[in-house]
């Protein structure tokens, strides 16, 4: 929303530059005015606030292009939430240890579900099973994840959670370098410290489900019946 400014004109969409402007509505001290592009080019009107939901009539969402092994999507006021499965996998990963001393290896990671919604993200992991609302979500066995599977993003430079961005955001989380911070309560073998697992399985081909620990939530918790709670 603008105030005194030209109707598409000049203020440009930073934060939502990947999509398409649809329509922009300018309030002035005595009016309203609305722009709506369309395929006919763009229209432009002067409306009385009650009118403003007749101006927008025939506007659809759209995703777009969702990326492979996207579980759900959903536009909310606060934005864009996605959430996509990650299929088992390694990667070459880095993580400092308490001396200080870098280590690094490829290390297997289970089943992951990865939700985005605006710059923050959380981090799940799945078993084998299908997925369904009673889906059971499991702790991601990895460092510098909050108990309720938010990620701790420090300096790293997560980008907006959109349906174009999600994998470039999952190799933004497996691309820094990991501390001892909130690496307690990741997998049974190690409760103090998911890195010292790190360590033993370096170079295996499949990380051992029955390290994963259960949490309290279902991925319907995180859907709900309107898309689920605030996940900032």
């Amino acid at each position: 929303m603008t105030t005194g400014s030209s109707l598409f004109g000049l203020i440009p969409d930073i934060e939502h530059a990947a999509q398409e402007l649809r329509a922009r509505i300018d309030v002035y001290d005595e009016s309203i005015h609305v722009a709506v592009r369309s395929e006919r080019g763009i229209r432009r009107m002067e409306v009385a606030p009650e009118d403003l939901a007749h101006a927008f009539q025939g506007i659809a969402l759209t995703s777009g292009i969702l990326p492979k092994g996207t579980v759900f999507w959903a536009s909310r006021g606060t934005g864009t939430r996605i959430g996509v499965e990650i299929p088992p996998g390694r990667r070459d990963v880095t993580w400092r240890e308490s001396s200080g001393r870098i280590r690094s290896g490829r290390i297997p990671y289970p089943r992951l579900l990865f939700i985005g919604e605006e710059r923050s993200y959380r981090l799940y992991a799945l078993k084998s099973t299908p997925l369904e609302r009673s889906t059971v979500l499991w702790e991601a066995p990895f460092p510098n994840i909050y108990a309720d599977g938010r990620i701790c993003r420090g300096t790293a430079p997560f980008p907006d959670a959109h349906p174009q961005t999600m994998m470039k955001a999952f190799d933004v989380f497996m691309e820094s370098e990991f501390n001892a911070d909130l690496s307690g309560r990741r997998c049974h073998s190690y409760p103090e410290d998911v890195r010292r697992l790190w360590e033993g399985i370096r170079g295996r081909r499949r990380f051992p489900e029955i390290q994963l620990i259960k949490t309290h939530l279902t991925l319907g918790d995180l859907i709900g019946k309107d898309h689920g709670p605030d996940l900032r």
